[in-house]
């Protein structure tokens, strides 16, 4: 029953070995079932010389060759498969020798350690663990993260505690308990990485819509100005003429005209352009519904190089600012109102500073400022801090009696 025990958990091994194989080196664009077959034939080579030899130095080279071949269907120089394989193998080993040592001490059921169940288990969930920490699961929303916290520490120990109890009879029941476990630990990780993909579509999802929503406004404003454009350019003749008119017998009333034709010229160019484009969409789009509001606006935004930056994130960030700064600024009167943009690079970090007057009102819910409006419930400032932590940057927030300052750090180097 043993023999049959390890067996099954061996398949769990195996695959937790697919996955750290898959975080470290990408594969080549090969058929899949070319794949499925060499973690097959690791798979037979690893159980029959471990069940016939039983040896240390067998056992080792089992593990080590099969995997090491194995990366020669993945992108990467001899130096790197060779590092991936020690790795993998290290990780393999650390695990074993530590649940040994535990559960011995313990003097946990001896099948358990002897068949590999309890290590076997504990190896799947770190695979998927750092999986999830380099493919940037965590990086998605923080309610999926404490769930992933509750599964990956709870999971493991309760699969291991319930084979504990079941392990004491040696049957045929030990082995389906076993499978079972196997099965639900299985699914219960493909579900989550299902729900995790979900949040990040939903995310990307609301993001694209405020972008095509900014990117319309950016749109109607430029035919707006299209059109006022036509209009003066067709009287661009008539306006000239009276200008020189004008000059010749009232100077004053000349410039008086000729700073009513600047102004309706100045009045065409979009108010800011930099050499990101979305960028400027964003930032021209929510300069203008600002200045509607009767909001001061100043901007000191140096022109960096964003492109280590998604589209999608450029928009979050610049998006939530000014839409919290505006909202803030809507809550006091016209006089007092501004909103003041700084962006400079400092180091490796692209520092981006919002200050906008307020009420002196502040909200916070767990310790994260939140929107004066219940229907938002701080979901802006869980975005900025979503991407902050994205690009290894930090938010801060502070404030006085009438100023609210938020500060983005993001790293530019990843």
């Amino acid at each position: 029953m043993e023999t049959a025990l390890y067996l099954v958990m061996n398949v769990l091994r195996v695959y937790s070995v697919y996955l750290l194989v898959n975080v470290f080196i990408e594969k080549k664009e090969i058929n899949n079932r070319l794949i499925v077959m060499a973690y097959a034939a690791f798979y037979a080579v690893n159980s029959l010389f471990y069940l016939v030899y039983n040896s240390t130095v067998i056992n080792i080279a089992t593990n080590v060759i099969p995997i090491f071949l194995i990366t020669f269907l993945y992108k990467a120089k001899i130096g790197k498969r060779i590092f991936v394989t020690v790795l993998v193998y290290a990780i393999s080993m650390l695990v074993e020798s530590v649940v040994f040592i535990i559960f011995n001490a313990l003097n946990i059921n001896r099948i358990i350690i002897n068949s590999g169940f309890a290590s076997d288990i504990i190896m799947f969930f770190i695979a998927v663990f750092i999986q999830s920490i380099v493919k940037g699961k965590f990086k998605t929303f923080s309610s999926v993260k404490a769930i992933y916290y509750i599964v990956i520490v709870f999971l493991p120990i309760g699969s291991i505690a319930i084979g504990h109890f079941a392990m004491r009879d040696r049957g045929l029941k030990t082995l389906v308990v076993a499978s079972i476990l196997l099965l639900i630990d299985f699914l219960v990780f493909y579900f989550f990485n299902e729900i995790s993909d979900s949040y990040k579509y939903k995310y990307e999802a609301s993001l694209l819509q405020m972008q095509n929503e900014i990117q319309l406004a950016n749109y109607n404003e430029i035919s707006k100005n299209y059109q006022e454009s036509q209009k003066i350019i067709h009287d661009i003749k008539k306006h000239l003429y009276t200008l020189s008119q004008l000059s010749s017998i009232n100077k004053e009333k000349a410039d008086n005209y000729r700073k009513i034709i600047e102004k309706s010229m100045d009045s065409l160019i979009i108010g800011f352009h930099c050499t990101n484009q979305i960028l400027s969409i964003v930032m021209s789009q929510k300069i203008s519904v600002a200045e509607s509001e009767g909001i001061r606006v100043e901007t000191n935004v140096e022109d960096l190089s964003l492109d280590f930056v998604d589209d999608l994130d450029i928009t979050a960030i610049f998006a939530n600012l000014w839409d919290n700064a505006i909202e803030a600024c809507k809550c006091i009167s016209q006089k007092d109102r501004f909103i003041r943009v700084i962006m400079a690079k400092k180091n490796n970090m692209v520092v981006i500073c919002f200050e906008n007057s307020f009420n002196g009102i502040v909200n916070k819910k767990n310790n994260m400022v939140i929107s004066s409006k219940n229907s938002k419930s701080g979901i802006g400032f869980s975005i900025l801090s979503t991407v902050a932590q994205k690009y290894d940057g930090l938010l801060f927030t502070e404030h006085s009696m009438n100023v609210f300052k938020t500060e983005l750090t993001l790293n530019s180097v990843n």
